[in-house]
């Protein structure tokens, strides 16, 4: 009975830091794909960055922390720009119709 109980504690250790290392690991890769694309996009007028920028969100879509970080983030820009337009009085489309939508759920590429 000691001996169960013992390896039953150590077998749970050994998944409870398997758990934390697959967290600390996928957050890590959903933070550094999808914010190095982000400023990459941000300077549309060098063509290089803009190249390097395309490669990389294709390349970084076999993550599914990129996806999920992406579609995350470009909502956040999509509604701090409607708040930034609102304030000056322009009114844009919304962000949650399915014409903006539909590239961020479905992998359309």
């Amino acid at each position: 009975q000691w001996y169960q109980r013992r390896v039953r504690r150590e077998s749970s250790g050994i998944n409870a830091e398997y758990g934390v290392t697959l967290l600390c690991g996928n957050l890590f890769i959903a933070v550094t794909t999808s914010y190095s694309v982000f400023v990459l996009e941000r300077f549309p007028n060098d063509p290089y960055l803009s190249a390097l920028a395309g490669a990389l969100d294709v390349f970084f879509l076999i993550f599914p922390p990129y996806c999920l970080g992406k579609g995350c983030v470009e909502l956040t820009y999509r509604y701090v720009m409607k708040m930034v337009y609102q304030s000056m009085g322009i009114h844009i489309q919304g962000q949650w119709i399915i014409n903006v939508l539909g590239n961020l759920f479905l992998p359309t590429k």
